[in-house]
């Protein structure tokens, strides 16, 4: 600005003045385009929420601590705000690691009457052992501080003799969990939340269920829960992929959904930490002493080897 005020101090023709005058308004421009260009990079600049942002019980936010979760991932960010209202469905897709279950378990804990002994929210996962890690590794420490129970409604722990249930939260496959709305042992006037977790899996017409595979598949099972729920609750469907006919199911069942897309697993960068590399052997048998030479020249720690075969993994073994 002091170079124009020295340059408009030695012209006195109007020319000069005119100049001077287009030179300020186009310095203004650029002035006012930067401050808005300013104001809309903020906008865009996502704000690092805390636990506290979504209006969580503080029991929830203190077990939250606990397990040293400091701040919602990306996918939790974007998944709470629709799992935690009133109404609408939801389908979210991430992949794996992102922190899908944490999210639902989270909303779940959350929407819990406390004082309401009867089922309030239901999670569908394909197998027990999803089931058991759902519960073990995510739910049962988050309610550490709240006064909610949890049920297992896989096989073993399934009896038509039961009573009724008194948990606020069934985590469980598809085929018992529709064995028990059906007959009554799992209460579903007040469930308002249905999870699906692994959605593309439990809507595969080739997955099989029932006993030795001779009973319903599991989207049978999984269509036949979502339709004796859905006229009651909200549907929240959870995978790291989906097929197109999965998609169209979730779709049909949760219309007008929200959805929360992120990068499929083959899309993602590699996470910064892991190191990916290829070796090559010049042929099969070679395999083991290429693997066996990397494992004396490196430090590891426990090790998972794929193999395509299982006679291959038996060859490692013995040697």
């Amino acid at each position: 600005m002091k170079r124009l005020n020295t340059w408009s101090q030695s012209q006195s023709s109007s020319w000069g003045q005119k100049s001077l005058n287009n030179s300020l308004v186009s310095l203004a421009q650029v002035h006012i385009v930067r401050r808005m260009e300013e104001k809309l990079w903020m906008a865009d600049e996502p704000k690092e929420l805390s636990w506290s942002d979504f209006g969580l019980r503080s029991e929830l936010v203190r077990a939250v601590g606990d397990m040293g979760w400091t701040s919602p991932l990306p996918v939790q960010a974007r998944a709470l705000p629709v799992l935690l209202g009133e109404t609408g469905h939801m389908i979210v897709q991430a992949p794996t690691g992102q922190g899908k279950t944490g999210a639902f378990a989270i909303a779940v804990l959350q929407s819990i009457v406390v004082d309401l002994p009867k089922p309030q929210a239901v999670i569908v996962c394909p197998t027990r052992e999803l089931v058991r890690q759902t519960l073990e590794e995510q739910l049962t420490p988050l309610a550490t501080h709240l006064n909610v129970r949890c049920f297992m409604a896989t096989k073993e722990n399934y009896d038509r003799d039961m009573l009724p249930l008194a948990t606020q939260v069934v985590v469980g496959t598809p085929g018992t969990l529709a064995g028990m709305a059906k007959f009554g042992k799992m209460p579903v006037e007040d469930i308002k939340m249905l999870i699906i977790d692994e959605a593309d899996m439990l809507l595969d017409k080739s997955a099989k269920g029932g006993r030795k595979d001779k009973g319903p598949s599991i989207q049978e099972q999984t269509i036949s829960l979502t339709n004796r729920l859905k006229k009651k609750c909200r549907i929240f469907m959870f995978s790291a992929t989906y097929t197109e006919e999965a998609r169209e199911f979730c779709r049909n069942v949760a219309p007008h959904a929200h959805e929360v897309m992120f990068q499929s697993d083959k899309e993602q960068a590699p996470v910064q930490n892991v190191y990916q590399f290829r070796i090559r052997a010049a042929k099969d048998g070679e395999k083991y002493s290429v693997l066996k030479t990397f494992f004396e020249s490196m430090d590891l720690g426990n090790t998972l080897v794929f193999c395509s075969v299982s006679s291959s993994s038996l060859v490692f073994i013995l040697s």
